[in-house]
């Protein structure tokens, strides 16, 4: 079917327009004009280069189109108020990736229409965007548009139809989504690493709790140096290990609220002999069709490798009364609260801190704590003519990342950011990320 739709794509008059930053390039091919009622093929080729990171094409429809993807190249598809998005967690190994979806026009529509699209990836830890230009299409009127002036039927009416001619209409039961509840929140716990049974190394277990997260997942694990990791049970994702990060990546999850992912850390020669590695690791996922990250917590409980439902859901009420919120470094929910002058120069290093707040005026940091809930530790600096109130002690930039989350939702704080430090000295997080080889993470 694919192929029949590329061939009839080659004998439309497509005018192609495209434009490119650096190595990246885009191209969008549609045709001057069509008629009304009549499938629309676009095509929009990307040349992503070395580019394999996360990455979005999205594309403004004008209303009146209706829109369905024919190739995505693996991304996500959605389209929703008048946007065609296709996302991609981790880009296809390709250099160029070819995108296909069809328009159909109303059979009424007619005139004129603009689109424009937007491709953004990332690169050096910084967001990169390549912007189309305008593209026009000219729509001519249909001549069966009058035909389909008939009177339309209401979905109310329908049902009455039905109802009268003794069809049964299927239900959703209160609370279910296609059939299927979603009781648990997002999370995800970590068990300590254990001996495995051959004594080849040893096995991480995670139970994921995936919450309303359907697609485009991902699960990151930073691995000790001196190991190497496999797969074990990946439950359908994609697994590889590079460059000391193991991860697991999920086009679609599988449909239990509940599973669990394993692997095993083989150790090499220089791992150190009847000591459990200490692994640190973030859960990716798609936010309101932006990135958005949630650590995974360490737990000293078993999560058996294949539980039953009913396992789960015991240990699901286990570790959401015994697992801290969020993973901090210092600022720890039973910690009292307090303000420490010029703080900023303790730690060694390269570090991460969370800035909070910047006055021309000094300000009263204990009811500021009080009202917002903040816990642990609060360090004060003074900053041409600034004063400027940070808080925590990250080596991860993602873990200082995930306490911001934690602070747009828990507390009335919603314009923090990361700093950085090196022995105590404000740094551009950039230059931070790139000494320390991490990467940057929205």
């Amino acid at each position: 079917m694919l192929k029949k739709l590329y061939f009839l794509a080659a004998l439309l008059p497509f005018i192609g327009l495209s434009t490119q930053a650096q190595n990246i390039s885009v191209s969008l091919f549609m045709p001057d004009q069509a008629t009304a009622g009549k499938k629309i093929l676009v095509r929009v080729i990307i040349n992503k280069g070395s580019h394999s990171d996360f990455a979005r094409f999205k594309q403004k429809i004008p209303a009146g189109f209706k829109v369905e993807p024919v190739q995505t190249a693996n991304s996500d598809f959605s389209y929703k108020d008048g946007e065609a998005n296709f996302i991609w967690l981790k880009l296809p190994p390709e250099k160029k990736i070819t995108l296909v979806y069809s328009l159909m026009p109303d059979i009424r529509l007619q005139g004129v229409f603009h689109f424009t699209g937007l491709f953004s990836y990332i690169k050096d830890s910084e967001r990169e965007e390549v912007s189309l230009p305008e593209k026009t299409i000219k729509i001519l009127p249909s001549a069966r548009a009058a035909v389909s002036s008939e009177p339309r039927v209401s979905k109310d009416a329908v049902a009455k139809q039905r109802s009268a001619s003794g069809e049964q209409q299927e239900r959703t039961p209160p609370g279910m989504a296609g059939g299927k509840t979603r009781p648990y929140a997002l999370a995800l716990y970590r068990q300590t690493p254990f001996k495995a049974s051959d004594g080849r190394g040893w096995i991480v277990h995670i139970l994921v709790s995936r919450g309303n997260v359907d697609k485009l997942g991902r699960i990151e694990e930073n691995i000790p140096a001196g190991y190497r990791a496999e797969n074990v049970d990946g439950k359908g994702a994609i697994f590889s290990f590079r460059g000391g990060v193991v991860k697991f990546i999920w086009m679609k999850f599988p449909p239990e609220p509940l599973f669990v992912v394993s692997y095993l850390l083989v150790p090499g020669d220089n791992a150190p002999i009847g000591v459990p590695p200490k692994v640190t690791g973030v859960f990716s996922y798609m936010l309101k069709d932006n990135p958005a990250i949630v650590l995974i917590k360490p737990v000293q409980e078993t999560i058996p490798s294949r539980p039953s439902e009913e396992e789960l859901s015991l240990l699901m009420a286990k570790l959401g009364k015994t697992a801290p919120s969020v993973m901090q470094s210092e600022n720890k929910p039973e910690q009292p609260a307090k303000n420490i002058q010029q703080g900023a120069s303790e730690g060694r290093g390269i570090y991460f801190r969370v800035q909070i707040l910047a006055t021309k005026q000094p300000v009263n940091i204990e009811k500021y704590l009080k009202r917002d809930h903040l816990p642990g530790k609060i360090y004060t600096e003074t900053e041409k003519g600034l004063y400027k109130y940070t808080t925590g002690f990250y080596t991860s930039y993602r873990e200082a990342r995930v306490f911001i989350n934690h602070l747009g939702t828990d507390t009335g704080i919603q314009r923090a950011f990361v700093t950085a430090y090196d022995k105590g000295k404000r740094i551009p997080v950039k230059e931070a990320l790139n000494r320390t080889g991490q990467k940057w993470f929205r």
